[in-house]
């Protein structure tokens, strides 16, 4: 198999990112590929790691610095075969205007990947009106005019066509329903998140109770107050003093109440020594989550998605809050409240540590639990194999003149 593919992505790859985009994996077939990042343009505070270490030396990765550099760039789209228009999973926004403009000049299909959705994330579902009016206003005030208008209109109004494919890694009323980009004769790719691929190549389908004596809790560190996506929404600056602070408060009650330990499953980008004075001295391990998830009695977390873990390995989840994290933003804020409702687990308001706090810490609702896993980690049709090979399997005969996306294959005509 051979080819040329183009990735549009948003920020630095890492090596994670080759697997998780597929890159190692068509490589290997023989295709040829390009990866056009565009951090500079669209996330420019974002952190520049070093190169990739598995990145194979004949994958070109072009780092355009303004949109205009950007459009330099048209012949590599032109020719290539197939794009992955990874910037975002939303569809039609003021990130992705100019790229799907290019791909509509270049007549070049394109692919994109469904969100991979968690309760309260995904923008189609929240309606703002419903909600109180402090949280209308706060969205309000947090909102991108340009994208705001942008993403209200249709694609066929800019003649820009619908995706070819869309990879879709859980239902499809979570992760593509009112995507602008995805068309009636785009093909649906049914998969499965990334957590639920790591967990399947796993050997930690078993879980695995400690002794009462010897029980252990996990808390999945977001790296919250430093956490990029919070500055990407404009979110309120969290104080690391007060959110650590807080931490380390509730941290001692439920040990000192459950009789249990509690270790730290350190944020991939966090930077933290182990036995960090914030985390008051408790052991801190790095890339271990899912394992310290499987070895553990209880989750605590905010809202980390690697509680997919947790679900799929029937751990009893915790949600920790607080008045001052609750407020930072609406979409945060959405997502807590979402989370809770979805998994039957309450949030744990860590501003009064009374009792009701401790209560009920190690229950499971066993039907909720299967019902997120249905909804937000796994499309119901995908099949039991590796997300890349099943993916690859509807990407083998790649052509522009396929007639399933012609010039008047526009989303609504």
């Amino acid at each position: 198999m051979s080819g040329n593919l183009v990735y549009f992505v948003h920020q630095p790859l890492y090596d994670r990112d080759l697997e998780r985009h597929g890159i190692l994996q068509l490589h290997a077939d023989g295709f040829h590929i390009t990866v056009i990042e565009l951090t500079e343009i669209i996330r420019p505070e974002t952190p520049r790691p070093g190169k990739p270490a598995r990145l194979p030396e004949d994958i070109e990765v072009i780092e355009p610095v303004n949109w205009a550099a950007f459009e330099t760039l048209e012949s590599n789209v032109r020719n290539a075969d197939l794009v992955f228009l990874f910037i975002q999973s939303y569809g039609l926004s003021a990130t992705t205007l100019r790229p799907l403009r290019m791909l509509a000049r270049t007549g070049t299909p394109y692919a994109i990947q469904g969100t991979t959705s968690m309760p309260g994330s995904t923008h189609h579902v929240h309606r703002p009106m419903s909600q109180p009016l402090s949280t209308f206003w706060n969205r309000l005030r947090h909102m991108n005019l340009d994208n705001s208008i942008i993403s209200r209109l249709s694609p066929k109004m800019l003649n820009i066509p619908a995706a070819k494919y869309a990879l879709v890694p859980c239902a499809e009323e979570v992760s593509i329903s009112g995507n602008s980009l995805v068309g009636p004769k785009t093909q649906i790719v049914p998969l499965h998140t990334s957590d639920y691929e790591t967990f399947r190549k796993s050997d930690l389908s078993k879980v695995q109770h400690n002794s009462a004596e010897n029980r252990k809790a996990v808390f999945v560190d977001q790296y919250t107050p430093y956490h990029i996506d919070y500055i990407h929404m404009k979110a309120r600056p969290i104080d690391p003093g007060i959110y650590y602070a807080k931490l380390r408060a509730a941290f001692d009650a439920i040990e000192d109440k459950i009789g249990i330990q509690i270790e730290i499953a350190k944020h991939p980008r966090a930077k933290y020594e182990n036995a960090d004075p914030r985390f008051g001295g408790r052991p801190i391990h790095e890339g271990r989550t899912m394992e310290m998830i499987a070895e553990s009695d209880l989750v605590l977390t905010h809202n980390s998605t690697a509680i997919s873990f947790a679900v799929l390995m029937r751990k009893p989840i915790a949600f920790l809050n607080s008045k001052y994290l609750y407020q930072i933003h609406p979409a945060s804020r959405a997502s807590f409240d979402a989370l809770s409702k979805e998994l039957g687990s309450p949030l744990r308001m860590i501003d009064d540590l009374s009792a009701e706090v401790f209560e009920g810490l190690f229950d499971i609702d066993q039907y909720r639990y299967s019902r997120y896993a249905e909804q937000y980690l796994r499309h119901s049709k995908a099949q039991d194999r590796p997300y890349w090979d099943i993916a690859r399997s509807f990407i083998n005969e790649i052509s522009k003149s396929d007639p399933a996306l012609n010039e008047n294959d526009v989303p609504g005509k």
